[in-house]
């Protein structure tokens, strides 16, 4: 009876056929496994390959492998995706590890080369949920990030929401008990006076009046900015005067002047103002004296534009003014 049931020939073609399966599966593994596996709807496979992997790292006697969450950043593109992320990173907390200084840094690192801005900002605006430990240079990175693309953005309403997450930006300062800084404000004000845009000047003006009570009164940068939009608005440091920077006829404005001047590509005029700039007394009354202004430091600079400008009446009214 057994011998009917368990023919030589039975057992011989069913090993073999399981021998075969178990060669195929060894092979391919990796396609009969995605092949198997529904991803769900709007998720990256390398995404979900991460995620799942980091997962499972957790069932593990070892320590959850972190860099498995890392992994994922380079490959965030939908929303189901952000989402995925924010679930994994709030897992680390829950599966009973402590998010350390490193972790915080590989993962802001790696969403800042993403170019993930608003899922940091989110991340960080939820600092009881995802304990993250920013630097105030991470802030600062951010604030100058949305301010680089505020002043590119040339739909009005986006405009105004990026202006939104760099305020917000400012705030996380303040909320993370970071160092409020006279260059911090600076970064926070260029961006809305260099777009030229109504709401981004407004809000810049207000910003730099709250910067003034605070007892600073801006960074090369900020009053380079505030000049520029002034020119550009035919109102050439109107707005300079009105919030008080600067005397008139200083050497001062007379510097600003020819930076804007340059910085406009109006050479003639910058060498006009020039011309005015070096032959006015320099003062050494310190309420006024927001930025050093050293009188090589603006004679190069209209040196090196006329001389790249290649034009050579330029150049000889430029040789003129520095040998009288």
């Amino acid at each position: 009876m057994f011998s009917k049931l368990y023919s030589t020939k039975v057992k011989s073609s069913k090993l073999d056929s399981l021998l075969d399966l178990q060669a195929e599966y060894n092979t391919d593994y990796d396609t009969e496994v995605k092949s198997a596996i529904e991803l769900p709807p709007n998720i990256g496979e390398e995404v979900f390959t991460h995620s799942e992997t980091y997962r499972l790292s957790f069932n593990s006697d070892k320590r959850a492998d972190f860099n498995e969450l890392v992994k994922m950043i380079p490959f965030l593109s939908t929303q189901e995706e952000l989402n995925l992320f924010k679930s994994s990173l709030l897992m680390w907390r829950k599966g009973g590890y402590t998010v350390t200084a490193n972790n915080t840094n590989l993962v802001l690192d790696g969403l800042f080369k993403a170019n993930q801005l608003e899922l940091i900002l989110e991340i960080l605006c939820n600092r009881f949920t995802y304990s993250l430990h920013p630097l105030s240079s991470q802030i600062r990175l951010l604030i100058e990030r949305f301010g680089s693309a505020a002043i590119t953005e040339t739909d009005p309403e986006l405009h105004v929401t990026i202006l939104d997450n760099m305020y917000k930006s400012f705030g996380l300062l303040l909320y993370y008990d970071r160092p409020v800084t006279q260059s911090a404000y600076d970064l926070l004000i260029v961006p809305g006076l260099l777009a030229n845009s109504e709401e981004g000047v407004r809000r810049s003006i207000v910003t730099y009046k709250e910067m003034q009570s605070l007892g600073w009164t801006g960074l090369n940068s900020t009053i380079f900015a505030i000049a520029l939009h002034d020119y550009k608005n035919n109102r050439f440091l109107e707005t300079l005067e009105k919030l008080q920077l600067i005397k008139q006829d200083t050497e001062y404005k007379l510097a600003l002047e020819v930076q804007t001047y340059v910085a406009a590509s109006k050479l003639p005029d910058a060498l006009k103002t020039l011309a005015k700039y070096v032959k006015t007394p320099k003062s050494d009354d310190s309420k006024y004296k927001f930025t050093t202004y050293l009188e090589s430091d603006i004679v190069g600079l209209v040196s090196k534009a006329v001389k790249e400008s290649g034009d050579e009446k330029l150049i000889s009214s430029l040789e003129t003014l520095l040998t009288e």
